[in-house]
């Protein structure tokens, strides 16, 4: 489509949840022809993608009641909507919030329902077991499902055979590690130490998961963290720092009982190491992946001795600029 014309009911309005993102809640049909552009002085001075004839086009899954969320900055997770804006919701219209939806008939015992009750701009789940890790970070997103009595949107997934574990997110907030055990409903409650949501759940079935304002949250199980699991990770810095070469990672802790080491599992773009326990001092050390494993012979650099922060990632930020000469970073 080349013959395109800003008109100001379709303004978006600043997420004030999200700083930088902008919203628009609008009624989209199939075939509509869509992309955002910035006006001044009532002509369109720039185009998001760049250019006229290069718009989405809305397929039957994200047409009718939606709201569409728009970046400035190309987003590589919203690229099938063009990369700057993401359509949420369609297909059916949002029922009004006093009526209590009817739960699917097609619930299986991996049927996970979430519901949206801080207000993600976008739902996305990334799951994986000990053996595998299918999707890269934010994972894939979930389906909308429906809106539940309190107005909050719900999305649903089915977890994929053999995935063990899985955090819900919209690319910068996101829940703790979450345990897969079954068919079940989850929502949000408060944030922990790292700035997590932490979670509940209730049974698929009833319609109104999250408690009322008014009324004190029941006591739930705390869902455990990585910090409970005694893990610590290394963001390794990157292509132009330690990240290069097809390195290994390995942490090298001692006490005074012996030593060990430990080898990185990647996990979200870090390095995660599980510190067995008694141990508070330890080395991450690059090491060529080419040589034995578990020696120093192999190492090409290493940070100096560290005192290890339990859930904590330390970031590599030199080469040189730690104790003695050794990589420098710091923890966060």
């Amino acid at each position: 489509m080349t013959d395109w014309k800003a008109d100001s009911a379709y303004q978006f309005s600043e997420n004030a949840a999200n700083p930088g993102e902008y919203m628009l809640s609008t009624t989209l049909a199939a075939t509509d022809g869509v992309k955002a552009v910035k006006v001044e002085n009532g002509a369109i001075t720039t185009w998001y993608p760049e250019g006229v004839d290069n718009e989405y086009v809305v397929d039957a899954a994200h047409a009718g009641d939606v709201t569409v969320y728009f970046k400035s900055t190309y987003q590589s997770d919203w690229s099938t909507f063009g990369g700057y804006l993401y359509i949420d919701g369609g297909s059916t219209p949002t029922p009004d919030p006093t009526t209590a939806p009817t739960e699917s008939s097609d619930v299986t015992d991996r049927t996970i329902i979430f519901s949206n009750n801080k207000g993600f701009s976008t739902v996305n789940i990334y799951y994986w077991s000990d053996e595998d890790q299918p999707v890269d970070w934010p994972g894939v997103p979930m389906t909308y499902l429906d809106t539940n009595e309190l107005g909050e949107k719900r999305y649903t997934i089915e977890m994929p055979a053999g995935m063990t574990n899985y955090i819900i997110n919209d690319g910068s907030q996101q829940t703790v590690d979450i345990t897969f055990t079954g068919a079940t409903g989850v929502y949000l409650t408060d944030k922990d130490s790292t700035g997590n949501y932490q979670v509940a759940f209730y049974d698929i079935g009833k319609t109104d998961p999250t408690p009322e304002p008014t009324t004190a949250p029941q006591p739930t199980t705390p869902i455990p963290t990585e910090a409970a699991k005694n893990y610590v990770y290394l963001n390794a810095g990157g292509s132009n720092l330690w990240d290069q070469a097809n390195a290994r990672f390995e942490l090298y802790v001692w006490n005074d009982d012996g030593d060990q080491w430990i080898t990185g599992t990647s996990v979200n773009g870090k390095y995660q190491f599980e510190v067995p326990a008694g141990y508070t001092d330890g080395i991450f050390v690059r090491m060529d992946p080419a040589k034995a494993a578990d020696v120093w012979a192999s190492a090409w650099n290493q940070t100096g001795d560290l005192t290890l922060q339990i859930g904590k990632t330390y970031t590599i930020t030199s080469w040189t600029g730690g104790d003695n000469g050794n990589s420098g970073g710091s923890w966060s």
